[in-house]
């Protein structure tokens, strides 16, 4: 079991919680905020890591992913990992916007932060809740992890099955936005290590959305001394623990 810690979240995503405020939010439809937040969220790679997009493409993966994140609002009004995110959205937009535009662009930014702020005070954990918190997912193998399975027939490891000895552990890096909604907990991940010792799969076994790649980007990049049976390599299905942990 692996415990990551969290440092200091960074300056643009710390911005989101400097104010208070907020209002009363009406029945939510969660299904139907996590659906257009996961498209805003698409977005927003898009135009933090496309390093090819010209600047006109950059405003309009932001302004695609900011209107996104409204749909997921009018489902959900406290939906508060779309908060954040729109935030972000708003005030990366603003970064090279004419003057009026960025005073109009923080100002709604800023209008997000308190609701934030608003829904968090005196409930620390909301904004896990708000996400639906930790769920199993375990009965959704996804098809290409099966396909591996069916193919190679791992042995899980258990009983006369040991814990294969890491070759290399890979480091797991906390992800900024789950730090600002203080997300933390458990990510259990199966993974299927070949006879070499190398990672052919990963899955998530219990979820925890903000968390779940950062947990699994780290599983990937970890190396394990390959398991003899009877004198032969074989591959294996290990469940692994990756623990968050805010400072």
């Amino acid at each position: 079991m692996t415990v990551i810690r969290a440092g200091a979240a960074w300056l643009l995503l710390a911005a989101v919680l400097e104010a208070g405020g907020g209002a009363q939010a009406p029945r939510p439809d969660r299904i139907g905020a996590e659906k257009h937040h996961r498209t805003a969220v698409e977005y927003f790679d898009k135009a933090q890591k496309d390093a090819t997009l010209t600047a006109e493409q950059k405003r309009d993966a932001l302004v695609k992913g900011i209107a996104a994140e409204s749909r997921a609002l009018a489902s959900d009004p406290d939906h508060i990992v779309s908060l954040v995110y729109k935030n972000i959205l708003l005030r990366m937009q603003a970064v090279d916007a004419g003057d009026e535009e960025r005073a109009a662009l923080i100002r709604q930014a800023d209008a997000l932060g308190q609701r934030v702020q608003a829904l968090q005070a005196g409930h620390p954990e909301r904004g896990f809740l708000q996400m639906g918190g930790a769920r199993d997912v375990s009965a959704s193998m996804p098809a290409d992890f099966k396909a591996l399975v069916d193919e190679l027939h791992p042995l899980p490891v258990g009983g006369k099955i040991k814990t294969p000895a890491r070759a290399r552990d890979a480091p797991t890096v906390y992800p900024p936005i789950a730090q600002v909604v203080r997300i933390e907990g458990v990510v259990i991940v199966e993974v299927l290590i070949g006879v070499d010792g190398h990672v052919r799969a990963a899955r998530v076994l219990r979820s925890i959305p903000l968390l779940d790649e950062a947990a699994l980007a780290c599983v990937r990049q970890t190396r394990f001394m390959p398991t003899v049976v009877n004198g032969a390599p074989v591959p294996v299905l290990l469940t692994m623990h990756r623990v968050f942990v805010l400072q």
